[in-house]
């Protein structure tokens, strides 16, 4: 049983804020170290870093609750130590952000795209010349069957419209053709009539002839 709760009872790692706090602590403190061997006062660092005095003040007093995010901090610390003559990169460099193992995954999946990224890029773009291709037959195909469907429709569209005409024009002539029957058989019918009459009128004439 004691071997088992040895084996539970693991060191409890510090956490990133206690990490960064004591670091915090120890680079304001050599901060603070290098501006009074220059005889620098914290408004004389204001006018050089352009960085508020309370700022200044917490950084070398480490407190980490009195300043902005971490990577504000590490540029402050930057500013901080180029004011002071030493290198502020290098030395800033030294304060931790909490990103290592973020970074640490990160790189390990670029890693991984990066062997995958040629195969999956030649796949994306034949299935993207390929779906192009389809759509472009696609329309041209749509573009020529209604070109072909409207010179069907005007090719049908003439022998209609010329059979109208044709149909509209044989009942004008009938109607001529009736007119002029009628006009040419009048005559006809007439002449009969007035033949009859002057016999009559002629046996009339006789027959009071021979009474007289």
């Amino acid at each position: 049983m004691k071997w088992f709760r040895k084996k539970d009872e693991q060191p409890i790692k510090p956490s990133i804020k206690q990490h960064q706090s004591e670091k915090l602590i120890q680079l304001g403190s050599q901060l603070a170290s290098l501006r009074q061997e220059k005889n620098l006062t914290l408004d004389e660092l204001v006018l050089f870093t352009r960085i508020p005095r309370r700022l200044l003040q917490a950084i070398e007093e480490g407190n980490l609750s009195d300043l902005p995010e971490p990577i504000y901090i590490q540029g402050l610390i930057r500013q901080f130590a180029d004011a002071l003559g030493i290198k502020g990169r290098e030395f800033a460099s030294h304060f931790p952000i909490g990103y290592q193992p973020v970074a640490f995954k990160s790189t390990w999946k670029n890693q991984n795209i990066a062997q995958f990224r040629p195969i999956h890029l030649y796949l994306f773009y034949i299935v993207l010349i390929f779906c192009s291709v389809n759509s472009l037959s696609h329309l041209l195909n749509n573009a020529t069957l209604q070109s072909n469907n409207r010179q069907i429709q005007s090719k049908t569209a003439q022998p209609l419209t010329e059979q109208e005409t044709s149909s509209n024009k044989q009942p004008s002539s009938k109607q001529d053709q009736s007119v002029q029957v009628g006009v040419t058989l009048k005559p006809t019918f007439r002449t009969p009539n007035c033949h009859r009459g002057k016999l009559r009128r002629e046996k009339i004439k006789e027959s009071i002839k021979t009474n007289i």
